[in-house]
């Protein structure tokens, strides 16, 4: 949507110069030719409607075959080939994607590119172009609507598609090239092939460029939010999330956790049954010659991402109980040090002591109901409610049951065990 600019002042570490442009502040100015690309095509193609112009069925045809052209042209050309190398293409296939994909009217392949990579090299931060800490509405569309600052936006390096000749003639040429594959083309197509000249233009062409913008900018919005149970498969340190509903408004691209992951990969959905038709488009074209050098993250790179995720939520879960069970509890969170000499001298007493381990437990202390210890006169007592009946809990009363529940009389449960933590009085203090 406007050509890219150097960027000074900011190197990889580093923070921002000054804040980003917002809203709230008010110190923005409104990008007016972005704003234009973005908001008249569908108020042009709603006004054709409204005043009468035919939306037909040869022409929705259309609307869907350059839907997919631009569309992939984004996805397959500008975002895995270009932005990320996921692969290398023929000639024919990086002229074919810049040209297609210029037609999606979301800039040249240079400064899609290297927006793109500021975003990943700078994900979440003042640095990153769409930002997601910013926000749903400012991701989707406000960054393109404000001017950029690009004092403050990160660095990198976009040598390689410089010396794209491709890349560079796209870039100079771009308006006439994003003209002839966005709007020229649809409407001769519908114009010449069935003089529908009116719906070729305001549909195949206004309304098809505006469900393209939209669905890329899901990507942007979407793909970093927790809406529609979105999902951190493989990793939480970034707002990217995996989403079979952002996959199918995005031609593949709502895998996005994975995608920031493992960002060369060729695949997003990597899954086979994943729905990423961008995916299925490239080994397409490496089977027939145009691509090479699919990138694959190996299966035990990405297993391994995801079981060190699946440990750090449980560990965190592990912990959250375990302070819940603190809360609840005095004497687990000040157990106290009881001696075997102590144990037996509150036996003789009538105290029902059990040892298990390290713990000391009173089976006739009230079992705990729903996340609290509120109790009434109708106080449930595991020495009462024991399924095993209360003689064999007598067997062990003033003793070591340890190994007896753990396999000894009876194998019991993870459960069970987690259970005896409401029924500590305190840690058994061996006597040398």
């Amino acid at each position: 949507m406007s050509s890219a600019r150097k960027v000074t002042g900011v190197r990889p570490g580093e923070k921002a110069l000054r804040k980003p442009p917002t809203w709230s502040e008010g110190n923005y100015e409104i990008n007016w030719l972005s704003s234009a690309i973005i908001g008249l095509p569908p108020l042009l193609a709603l006004g054709a409607a409204l005043f009468g112009v035919a939306f037909e069925f040869k022409t929705f045809i259309v609307f869907l075959i350059f839907y997919g052209l631009n569309g992939f042209g984004i996805t397959v050309g500008y975002h895995r080939m270009f932005a990320h190398r996921a692969f290398t293409g023929h000639w024919l296939l990086q002229a074919w994607m810049a040209f297609f994909g210029a037609g999606a009217f979301q800039g040249s392949v240079k400064w899609w590119g290297r927006n793109h990579r500021i975003h990943h090299r700078y994900i979440d931060t003042d640095m990153d172009p769409y930002n997601a800490t910013r926000g749903f509405v400012y991701t989707h569309l406000g960054w393109m609507i404000m001017k950029q600052d690009y004092e403050i936006l990160g660095n990198v390096d976009i040598s390689d598609l410089n010396a794209n000749k491709i890349c560079r003639v796209q870039h100079d040429q771009y308006l006439p090239i994003a003209l002839a594959s966005g709007v020229i083309l649809p409407t001769l197509i519908c114009g010449l092939g069935w003089n529908d000249w009116m719906g070729g233009y305001f549909y195949a062409a206004l309304l098809k460029m505006a469900f393209v913008h939209h669905s890329t900018f899901f990507i942007n919005s979407l793909a970093h939010s927790s809406f529609f149970g979105a999902a951190q498969n493989y990793s939480d340190q970034h707002s990217s999330r995996d989403s079979i509903f952002c996959a199918l408004l995005t031609l593949g691209e709502g895998y996005h956790n994975f995608h920031h992951e493992f960002a060369q990969d060729y695949r997003n959905g990597v899954k086979w049954y994943h729905w990423d038709p961008t995916k299925w488009i490239i080994r397409a074209c490496e089977m027939v010659g145009l691509a090479r050098g699919l990138v694959r993250t190996p299966n035990s790179v990405i297993e391994r991402n995801v079981v060190n995720l699946l440990h750090k939520k449980a560990s965190e879960e592990l912990e959250r109980t375990e302070k819940q069970l603190k809360a609840m509890d005095h004497s687990v969170r000040t157990p106290n040090s009881i001696t075997w000499t102590e144990i037996e001298k509150r036996v003789d007493q009538g105290e029902k002591l059990v040892v298990v381990g390290d713990y000391v437990l009173d089976l006739c202390k009230p079992m705990p109901t729903g996340s609290g210890y509120t109790h009434t006169s109708k106080d449930i007592f595991w020495y009462s409610s024991h399924p095993g009946g209360r003689k064999v809990l007598d067997m062990f009363v003033g003793k070591d049951a340890t190994e007896a529940m753990s396999g000894g009389i009876y194998k019991h449960s993870e459960g069970a065990f987690n259970m005896l933590l409401h029924l500590r009085i305190g840690n058994l203090k061996r006597e040398e």
